[in-house]
């Protein structure tokens, strides 16, 4: 009986002790990063462009208030930014160039109030040099603000 316990319970339980110690561990390293993202809003990122280089963004952008953000070794810049779907269109008719929507998610209560706040105020105006206004000042929204995260889940 001593030889069937050592041989198969032994095993049994300490499997199960390190596989509970494993999974604390790594729930205590992603746990806060899966909080934010289950606890954020979508966001949709109107992007510009994507650039080789920091002058060539810069150069392309000139005339337009952005954000950039570097993936790999490309610089996209980003000139709109909004949480209404309905206000995607509205920023791509006054835009020139093609845009590129990426959906991301932000998880600060205070950005995305301030957003929504924003939107309502995009989607409701009529002329376009008041609808300029607005998406700068949802893009400076963002530039002040040094403490929020944008997530991409795929």
């Amino acid at each position: 009986m001593k030889i069937i316990f050592k041989r198969v319970f032994t095993p049994l339980v300490l499997s199960v002790i390190l596989g509970s110690l494993c999974g604390k561990i790594f729930y205590g390293i992603y746990s806060d990063e899966l909080e934010d993202k289950f606890n954020s809003d979508k966001i949709y990122l109107l992007e510009s462009g994507a650039y080789k280089s920091y002058d060539s963004m810069k150069k392309n952008n000139y005339d337009y208030n952005y954000l950039y953000y570097k993936d790999g070794d490309i610089y996209k810049s980003i000139i709109g930014i909004t949480k209404k779907y309905d206000n995607i269109e509205k920023i791509r008719s006054i835009y020139p160039n093609e845009l590129v929507v990426k959906e991301y998610f932000v998880s600060n209560d205070e950005i995305i109030k301030k957003q929504e706040e924003y939107d309502n105020m995009l989607f409701n105006e009529k002329d376009e040099s008041e609808e300029w206004d607005i998406i700068n000042d949802i893009i400076n929204l963002y530039k002040e603000s040094e403490e929020t995260k944008l997530f991409y889940m795929e």
